[in-house]
């Protein structure tokens, strides 16, 4: 008897506006966009930056979900057995801000139709 995956929680796969495969999860206060292309830890190291991370494809068993854990240099261990993956750099042109809507603001009586108004 086979089971399937536990669902929720961890990377999910989707693709990005550009077309690409990624995975995406909320991990603490970031919401990590990732390439899918599995590299080892040197080649993922490598291709960081300032504002692109290395990630770390954990995955405890194969009925556990996949889950993003950063892989920074000084607390990863080289030796991981796990796929790695960075912060995807989409390609697609940014999408174009929405045109302010004109708000037209309606004028409405003091009193209400069907009150009356007091006279002082």
């Amino acid at each position: 008897m086979t089971r399937k995956p536990k669902s929720g929680g961890g990377a999910s796969r989707s693709r990005c506006r550009c077309g690409r495969p990624v995975y995406r999860q909320v991990v603490g206060a970031l919401t990590v966009t990732a390439d899918v292309d599995g590299l080892a830890l040197a080649e993922a190291l490598q291709r960081t930056g300032p504002n692109r991370l290395a990630w770390c494809l954990y995955q405890r068993s194969e009925w556990t979900p996949q889950t993003l854990r950063e892989a920074h240099p000084s607390s990863h261990p080289e030796g991981c057995p796990h796929p790695h993956v960075v912060d995807h750099e989409c390609a697609a042109p940014p999408t174009a801000a929405r045109p302010a809507g004109r708000r037209t603001r309606k004028n409405s009586p003091a009193v209400h139709p069907g009150q009356q108004q007091l006279a002082i």
